[in-house]
């Protein structure tokens, strides 16, 4: 595919589904094409975007030897920048297997693309665990929960880290892993979209998929199955990557609590969340959730 072909796809009907994101049948094929948002949204977006752009730059060279991960196809314009990227059909009423999916993920997260290259430090700096913790606790916690909890957070994170040694090797996180972002299909193969956010860590590779093991009910309250986290770590284990369990569950407590007291207008949610962030600043009571929601699982590990 080249430039010329993109201006023959631009000709056709785009059917918007969201500011900056259309579909465009060409050729009795589909595609997605993702632009820029408008020039009134802050830069943040616009680093997001370039952010997506640098990485499928570098994964498109890649031989892929993935058993589970998949990427669509894709193609970057030069002028305007653009993204085109072959249509995806979810299988909605297909049964995802998580173990296959904890497998795309692990796959996802051991890319071997330089850190250095992929993720400008720009790009790094607004979408890493320690700007979402502790940029949004002093400026977002401090104000739905109060200071004290907001500066305790930010202090733990710290503490955390510290006692936390880099790992040999650092992992991907994409930053926002909701479900609309992984893709099953009919063949059962799994894909992900959506790189906007994506960031390195050498500390917490964790984090993302132990807040995917929370569900908030429709009686309000928080679930916690570690069904995934089991299925995870012990994906993991086969990379004979040393981790304290307790340090690494304590920080997606806090990482997952802060999200979702942030990212809630329901004040019912974001009490129990509250909640369940106090339980993190707590070393004692943070020990018992963590005896009683998860130890007993990790025997399985």
């Amino acid at each position: 595919m080249n430039d010329i072909t993109l201006r023959q796809i631009l000709k056709q009907e785009l059917i918007t589904l969201k500011e900056n994101l259309f579909l465009v049948e060409y050729q009795n094929k589909k595609y997605v094409l993702k632009g820029k948002r408008s020039k009134e949204r802050n830069s943040l977006e616009k680093f997001r975007f370039e952010n997506e752009i640098t990485f499928y730059k570098q994964i498109k060279g890649l031989n892929h030897k993935n058993a589970y991960l998949n990427v669509p196809d894709h193609f970057i314009s030069a002028d305007p920048e653009m993204l085109l990227l072959d249509y995806i059909a979810n299988d909605q009423e297909g049964n995802l297997r998580k173990d296959h999916f904890v497998k795309a993920y692990l796959e996802f997260q051991n890319l071997q693309i330089s850190k250095n290259i992929l993720i400008r430090p720009y790009h790094q700096l607004i979408n890493n665990f320690y700007y979402r913790i502790g940029f949004v606790s002093l400026r977002t916690i401090s104000r739905k929960v109060n200071y004290f909890i907001a500066f305790q957070a930010f202090l733990l994170m710290i503490r955390l880290s510290q006692n936390q040694k880099d790992l040999k090797s650092f992992y991907l996180i994409h930053g926002d892993l909701n479900d609309n972002n992984f893709i099953f299909t009919e063949t059962g193969k799994i894909y992900l979209i959506d790189f906007e956010n994506i960031f390195y860590t050498k500390k917490w590779p964790i984090a993302e998929i132990f807040s995917k093991c929370f569900n908030f009910t429709k009686e309000n309250e928080i679930k916690f199955n570690p069904e995934l986290l089991v299925l995870y770590l012990t994906e993991f284990k086969k990379y004979k990557v040393k981790i304290s369990y307790i340090l690494q569950c304590r920080f997606g407590l806090l990482f997952h609590s802060v999200r979702e007291i942030a990212q809630t207008k329901n004040s019912e949610r974001k009490r129990k969340y509250s909640e369940l962030l106090k339980i993190s600043l707590n070393r004692k009571k943070f020990l018992d959730w963590y005896r009683t929601n998860i130890e007993e699982h990790l025997k399985e590990v």
